[in-house]
């Protein structure tokens, strides 16, 4: 003799937790990736001590970055680009989480006729 079985009833709450917390997810994997990518990209790393950010630097000396900039040739206009155009969206869509650092090169540089020259590591990132 089996026992009847109760029928789930639609719960809206656990729907609803479970669609926030995909929400927060994704959030923050974007967040991560982004960070990620931006630190791969430059070379650079850092470490935070309570809310104070400590740059170590570049795994690249000036000339080593420039000459990766050099080979990308015109494309790196076209990262720094899309990763401005990123660094929008994700301050429009998430306001007030994005360190400064990541808003601007990891590189200071100015752009000339023959494309772009790296001066040095910015300030947020140079080692303390």
């Amino acid at each position: 003799m089996s026992f009847p079985v109760p029928a789930e009833v639609f719960n809206p709450l656990d729907h609803a937790r479970n669609k926030a917390i995909e929400s927060n997810q994704f959030t923050d994997s974007v967040l991560t990736q982004f960070k990620a990518t931006f630190e791969q990209f430059w070379g650079v790393s850092g470490y935070t001590l309570g809310s104070v950010f400590f740059g170590n630097g570049s795994q690249y000396s000036l000339a080593e970055m420039q000459l990766v900039i050099d080979q990308l040739g015109a494309g790196v206009i076209e990262i720094m680009t899309q990763a401005a155009a990123f660094t929008d969206f994700i301050n429009t869509t998430y306001p007030g989480v994005l360190p400064a650092r990541y808003q601007q090169a990891a590189f200071d540089y100015t752009v000339s006729q023959s494309g772009v020259v790296l001066t040095g590591v910015n300030a947020a990132w140079a080692a303390t």
